[in-house]
């Protein structure tokens, strides 16, 4: 009998010989976010292009709205990294959602 590989499961940011997608700009992002079993472990690939897409889209936000967070000698260090990990926090959610069991999806709080 063929079975298919369980999804609900904690995703696995790391390439593989069937996919060898590079994953570390994504795990860069999520990999401290996402600690949780997500039905997205089965859709890797598309789920970190997304993820990525709108990561670059909420940096040049950033950078066009909050230029002085970027700069070199920027005094408000903390606030440039709260920012960054309420961003990924939320763009991990959104992407990642939480599951229980195969086809039950919960939502995670932010």
């Amino acid at each position: 009998a063929w079975a298919l590989e369980p999804c609900c499961v904690t995703p696995q940011f790391s390439a593989s010989e069937d996919d060898p997608y590079d994953f570390i700009p994504c795990q860069d992002v999520c990999i401290t976010a996402v600690r949780y079993s997500s039905m997205q472990s089965c859709a890797m690939v598309q789920t970190c292009q997304n993820v990525m897409r709108d990561w670059q889209k909420a940096m040049d936000l950033l950078h066009a709205q909050q230029p002085q967070l970027f700069a070199d000698q920027s005094d408000d260090l903390s606030l440039k990294y709260s920012c960054d990990f309420a961003l990924k926090r939320a763009l991990c959610a959104f992407h990642f959602p939480g599951c229980i069991m195969e086809n039950v999806v919960v939502s995670r709080l932010v």
